[in-house]
């Protein structure tokens, strides 16, 4: 067996230089795309879409573009720059993040996986593929090959391919570069080093990536989610509106392929039972988000100021999530708080129509919480007026609940702009995943209820695009799991 071979069948039980299984008898393995998230105080580097990594990948063998959208359209890659851009969907929009396509891997621990620079990737990837190359003559037992790719930091990389037990085993590694003097020599010896894994591995299908793989880019309907009380708090705990509305977006997209036929099977992947496939159009959510018009720093810092440090965790929910809802309660803030729905709203909207210009579908308003109310109360003043009419306005554990009877009926000849039967519908309870399907609005004229399912779902109007309807007649399945009481 030569060199190659006896390296590379070796790979798998190496201290050092790790390969995923599937790729130790190929010489060289796919590179992968990875984005930097700068979400969190400490930056992680993700990977693209497994549908994505193939775009990619195509786009820059081919170079015959220079902008690959990715995310279901939502974000859009420069390869040249090597940058993600946000086109649409993310409110606030996504920083712009680096972008790198890599091979060789700095594992700090066992779970992350950090790119080198693609320049550097290159040189190490060189170096390697010297070590391993056929040298022609027979190993000695302890021979030994070394070779170094210092880095900018001033970092080096090793390589090294030792013949032990009758076989040749190879290391990389990261450490800090030796000095000439005792004392810099200690000083490297105490910095850490790092062990590098050679490609990434398979890359995982995402959550909603198979629901928007079939339903392609043709958006038949969109719909704009806004937030309620306690976003600041929720959004640096990393389950506000963005983590939110992926979920949602999911839900839908897999509403869509069920009420089509479509059937799911238990590697996450769907299947159509039924000779030939339907032609849909994906339903596409977007962010819209308000909460910076009330947490302002100066606001904040008041909030902290004035807070006692006892309890501080229950304190933090009250600076957080019940000032949204007294500030709203103020006519002064109340006005403020309109007119940044309103635009936020717009601006969503906007945005998604620069990279779709020929959308002439409708528009769905749905608001979780205050989100629900604050939607409401612009619908029925009209002031500030969109500029766009709604085709429907859903609400999720939203105050509204609290009007009565009559009020609602009013409320409803107010918001049925459209001419049709009913655009105000309300879910008012939670399930395990955040939103529940329990009763709807019983207080709603009987001509406003047509439509209504045995479960206690509704369609809200008569007519309209049929994938709402089923998303609404199903209520999206939130509440499953939960116990008959809770019903």
């Amino acid at each position: 067996m030569s060199k190659t071979e006896d390296a590379l069948a070796e790979t798998e039980s190496l201290p050092l230089v790790q390969t995923p299984s599937e790729w130790l008898q190929e010489t060289n393995p796919p590179f992968t795309w990875l984005w930097e998230d700068k979400s969190s105080e400490q930056p992680e580097w993700r990977p693209f879409r497994r549908c994505d990594q193939k775009r990619l990948e195509a786009a820059e063998f081919l170079k015959n573009t220079e902008f690959v959208h990715v995310e279901g359209g939502r974000w859009k890659v420069n390869l040249k720059e090597r940058l993600l851009v946000d086109s649409y969907g993310s409110d606030p929009p996504l920083k712009r993040c680096a972008v790198r396509r890599a091979r060789w891997f700095l594992r700090p621990n066992t779970v992350s996986f950090v790119p080198y620079d693609e320049q550097v990737d290159h040189s190490i990837e060189q170096t390697y593929q010297e070590i391993i190359a056929p040298t022609g003559s027979a190993p000695v037992e302890g021979a030994e090959i070394l070779k170094k790719v210092p880095l900018e930091s001033g970092r080096t990389v090793a390589l090294k391919m030792k013949y032990k037990s009758s076989k040749w085993r190879v290391s990389a590694e990261e450490r800090a570069t030796s000095g000439t003097s005792w004392v810099a020599y200690a000083q490297a010896a105490l910095e850490r080093v790092f062990q590098l894994q050679r490609g990434f591995g398979e890359v995982q299908i995402q959550a909603g990536e198979a629901e928007e793989e079939i339903l392609g880019n043709d958006i038949g309907q969109v719909i704009i989610l806004v937030h309620g009380i306690g976003e600041k708090m929720w959004s640096e705990e990393g389950c506000g509106l963005a983590f939110s509305s992926g979920i949602f977006r999911q839900l839908v997209h897999a509403k869509q392929l069920k009420s089509a036929g479509y059937e799911k099977r238990t590697d996450g992947s769907w299947v159509y039972p039924g000779e030939g496939t339907p032609s849909l159009k994906k339903d596409e959510v977007l962010e819209a988000s308000w909460w910076e018009t009330i947490h302002t720093d100066e606001m904040d810092a008041r909030l902290q100021r004035i807070s006692l440090p006892t309890m501080k965790q229950v304190r933090q929910i009250a600076n957080f999530t019940v000032v949204d809802g007294i500030y709203y309660m103020h006519p002064k803030h109340q006005e403020k708080i309109l007119e940044a729905v309103c635009k936020a709203v717009e601006n969503a909207f906007q945005r998604f129509l620069e990279h779709h210009p020929s959308y002439q579908g409708p528009v769905v308003l749905a608001g979780h919480s205050l989100g629900g109310a604050i939607l409401f109360h612009l619908l029925r003043s009209g002031t500030p007026k969109l500029s766009f009419t709604p085709l429907a306005l859903f609400t999720m554990g939203s105050p509204h609940r609290a009007l009565r009877p009559h009020q609602r009926r009013r409320a409803q000849q107010l918001l049925c702009s459209t001419g049709k039967h009913a655009v105000l519908q309300h879910f008012p309870s939670y399930g395990p995943g955040g939103l529940s399907n329990g009763a709807l609005d019983r207080g709603r004229p009987r001509e406003a209820r047509r439509g209504e399912d045995s479960r206690g779902g509704t369609l809200g109007w008569d007519e309209g695009p049929s994938s709402v309807r089923a998303h609404v007649q199903g209520s999206l399945q939130l509440d499953q799991g939960r116990g008959e009481e809770a019903r």
